[in-house]
Parts: C-alpha cells; structure tokens; sequence
C-alpha cells in the first residue's frame, strides 16, 4: 500500500525514491504552471504518478487540462495502475480509472484512449474493458466524464443508433471529439446491418447512447453525385453548433484512384465538401494529392484546417 501522508503530497526524501523528473505543464509565456507530477499521490490516494506516468494532454479554455497517467504502488497492481485525470493547477480530479465499472457494469476499465475535454470540463475517452460477458465483442466503450460520474456514449455490442444491426467488434475507430454541447463525435463500425459491409462504417454524434445520430455514413451519396462515401473515415473534428469535418475515401468516383479523397462537414442532414483529391491548389502550383493521413479541425465559423499532400507541381518533392 501507498504511504499517505497528511497534507496529500509526497516527502522530497520518498519523491526521490520514486523519481519526480517527470510532469505535465501549462504556460503562456510567463511562469509554467505545474498540473501533475511524478511521485505524486493519485487523487484517491491509492499510488503515485509513475516514470511513465503522462500521455497526451489535451487542454480546454479554462485552462483544464485532461491526461492519462500511469501509476505504481497501486492496491491492485496492474488492474488499477491507469486512470484519466484532469487538473488546471491545485488539486487533480479522477475522471476514470482502472479496476472501476463503467456505469452500464460489464466489466471492468483496463485500459483508457487519448482524452479529449471542452469548457466545461467534460472529459470525453475510449475505455476498454476486461471481464465482460461478451468477451471481445463488448469490451470497448466511449464514455464522457465530469469526476461525479460517467456518461456512456456508445459500446460494442449495443444496438444501432437506428436499430439496424449493432455495434461491432471493432466499433469504436477513432478517438472521441467533444464540444461545450457535451457532444461526441467519433467513427464507428456496424455489424449484422441490413445493409452489410456496404454501409457499415459511419461518423456518428450524440451526447450519450439514446441521442445519436449519423453524420455521414458509407455508401451515401457525396455532395455533387461523384461517387458514394467509402468505407475509410479519419478523425472527425466537432464545433459548437455540432458541425463535425472528417475525411473519408470515395468509392466510385469519376476519377478512380485520383479522385477518391475527400473532407466534407456535416450536422447531420446535408454534407458541405470542404477539399478534394485532385482539386487545384489555392495558387494554381499543382493539385491535391492523397489527405488521408492527417487530421482535420474545425473552429465555430465552421472553417475547416487540415495538411494535405500535393502532386503535379511546378517542384515536384521540393514544394509538394
């Protein structure tokens, strides 16, 4: 078991020990701000931030900062030794952590994904689970947290969102996006869908398991009738009107293989393309080539960022 100590925090002498090189920080040009630190007590007390404690912080506008942190010392060893944390500078809030339940039950955590958080602090986070009852087919989840609780947003082996079939196996594809609505945005995988594998990929929305909608889903037609959504989404990106980007293949296109990437934005009705493969560059040097490999994001005037790969240009490699 963890030493706990009164005042919640590590001695210097048991900090060295343990090791305090590492941590996560805020700055803005002044002073940084220390959020978490290796050799530090866990929230609840139960082990401290571990060498390979810090992964992937995401921040919102309040300053919160949302993590996954290793632990050691732990009362359950591996079982317990990961969570979601989120802190802005005092005292660190447990979002979510290894060995604990989902709100649904069926397992246990084991696991978390890359965190995303909005304003508010919802902390939304791929989970995946040990010792469910379906084994493989229902042992990962999209949750939202806040530290009171959490909200599950969508597991495998749920029903559809429109009934048709269920979520599969590999369902969860992407790492969830969250706006200051408290909505999700992710890819998702069907199964058992009348449609088949010809319609099984999706981009769907929601703030929890009873109100999600699809975006975009494989097989609809793209804007403008060249071609159809593939079955390869990337990444989608979410706004405050709910407005979520993503890039996706295009089965079908006129072009064949030179025509068949695209970014679109949606809420959920019509889609608005924002790029596509083969368009020509804003200053005529060439034209797009392949956009798949990066993420897109989008701000609340709907304006869209993203990398893309050129071809057909004045330079050839040197200006692609």
């Amino acid at each position: 078991m963890p030493v706990r100590l009164g005042s919640g925090e590590s001695s210097p002498a048991r900090a060295a020990a343990l090791g305090d090189d590492g941590g996560i920080f805020r700055g803005s040009g002044g002073a940084l701000t220390q959020i978490a630190r290796e050799g530090a007590l866990a929230p609840d007390g139960n082990g401290t931030f571990s060498a390979a404690a810090f992964d992937d912080p995401a921040i919102n506008d309040a300053g919160q900062l949302a993590f996954t942190g290793f632990l050691t010392g732990t009362s359950g060893g591996a079982a317990d030794n990961l969570g979601v944390f989120r802190g802005s500078g005092g005292a660190l809030t447990q979002i979510a952590r290894g060995g604990a339940a989902p709100p649904e039950g069926n397992g246990t955590f084991f696991s978390f994904g890359i965190p995303n958080l909005n304003d508010l602090g919802q902390v939304a986070f791929v989970g995946s689970l040990t010792g469910t009852s379906g084994a493989s087919s229902d042992d990962t989840g999209i949750y939202i947290g806040t530290g009171s609780g959490l909200t599950k947003v969508a597991r495998e082996g749920d029903p559809a969102h429109d009934g048709d079939g269920v979520f599969s196996s590999s369902a969860i594809q992407s790492e969830p996006a969250i706006n200051n609505l408290g909505q999700v945005a992710f890819e998702a995988d069907y199964t058992g869908n009348s449609g088949g594998t010809a319609e099984d990929n999706l981009i769907l929305r929601g703030t929890n398991s009873s109100d999600l909608i699809d975006i975009a889903r494989e097989g609809d037609s793209a804007p403008g009738g060249n071609g159809t959504l593939g079955s390869t989404f990337r990444g989608p990106a979410i706004n405050d009107f709910g407005r979520a980007a993503f890039e996706t293949s295009i089965s079908g296109a006129s072009g064949g293989s030179l025509d068949d990437e695209r970014i679109f934005s949606g809420t959920g009705g019509s889609l608005t393309e924002i790029q596509r493969e083969a368009e020509a560059a804003p200053d005529g040097n060439g034209v797009f080539n392949t956009t798949l490999s990066t993420a897109v994001s989008i701000n609340n005037s709907n304006r869209v960022a993203f990398q893309a790969d050129l071809r057909d240009t004045a330079g050839g490699s040197a200006d692609d």
